[in-house]
């Protein structure tokens, strides 16, 4: 699929010419030159946009909250912001909670929660339904169990999902694994027949790792390639428009002390949605993709 790419520079699109030669897929040493102010608006009215991950997609999240807010009276308080008020996250319907092993002082399970925001006006439409779920491994029961209901009841508009680094982080030598329970994912993921937005895998240094990860003779970095690297074949072979953090990350200068952290600082999240939606807000006015 072309979208994969994010070539949408043809000069037979609906839209200024301007506009279309300034969006390009966010991944190329010249991202930093795009003037995303010249990108035609997203607009999202009536539609509802799930998003699906872990802590790396939460970041992009409330991000995506505080961007819609209008007139811009949602403000995170900190330099990393503390996102949705406390009031607007349940604990996740059905989910078994995580139990780490022995050799694993991780408490991942307090992550298992979720949050619905409904914007009756906002910067990208009116009426627009944002929901965050947590996600902890590659291919659970939950992830099951979430698009059989979708499937059974109605689905969102548009997934922006991330198989997130959970993976790589406790068991970084089970790569060859973790690729293969994502292709079960995603193949589930696309019988749904909605709009998918998949956003690769952060790559972070070992020294974020727990658990097994923190002695594997696999680097997290390592890890997080390979599973990268599956996501883009399936991208292409399942019409997933995939939005590639890693080639963001590794051609700019986004390193702590010569490391990669795993949460990256509010500016950079601020410079991932922005390029984002200014990608998404390309495709959706041109002709030649579907419509979302």
């Amino acid at each position: 699929m072309s979208a994969f790419q994010g070539n949408v520079s043809a000069s037979d699109g609906p839209y200024p010419a301007l506009a279309c030669q300034t969006c390009v897929f966010p991944v190329y040493q010249s991202v930093n030159g795009l003037d995303t102010t010249k990108i035609l608006h997203l607009e999202l009215s009536n539609k509802w946009i799930y998003f699906l991950g872990d802590s790396t997609t939460r970041q992009l999240h409330e991000q995506f909250l505080a961007y819609l807010d209008e007139p811009q009276t949602f403000v995170y308080p900190g330099e990393e912001g503390e996102g949705p008020p406390l009031h607007d996250w349940v604990k996740q319907p059905g989910r078994c909670d995580y139990v780490p092993p022995p050799y694993d002082d991780t408490q991942c399970q307090q992550n298992q929660q979720r949050c619905g925001s409904l914007y009756t006006k906002s910067r990208l439409g009116s009426n627009v339904r944002v929901t965050y779920d947590w996600k902890h491994f590659m291919y659970e029961d939950y992830d099951r169990a979430l698009f059989n209901s979708f499937a059974a009841n109605s689905t969102p508009n548009i997934i922006v999902t991330s198989p997130g680094t959970h993976d790589c982080m406790h068991y970084p030598a089970e790569y060859y694994h973790h690729g293969l329970q994502m292709k079960r994912y995603a193949e589930h993921l696309h019988l749904l027949n909605t709009t998918v937005v998949w956003v690769d895998t952060t790559p972070f240094s070992t020294s974020y790792a727990t658990g097994l990860g923190a002695t594997s003779d696999v680097s997290t970095l390592s890890c997080v390639d390979h599973i990268n690297q599956v996501a883009y074949d399936l991208a292409r072979e399942l019409g997933f428009y995939l939005f590639s953090r890693q080639s963001l990350i590794l051609s700019g200068n986004f390193t702590e002390n010569g490391e990669f952290p795993l949460h990256q600082s509010t500016p950079v999240m601020r410079e991932e949605l922005s390029l984002l939606l200014s990608w998404l807000g390309c495709i959706q006015h041109d002709s030649r993709f579907a419509s979302f």
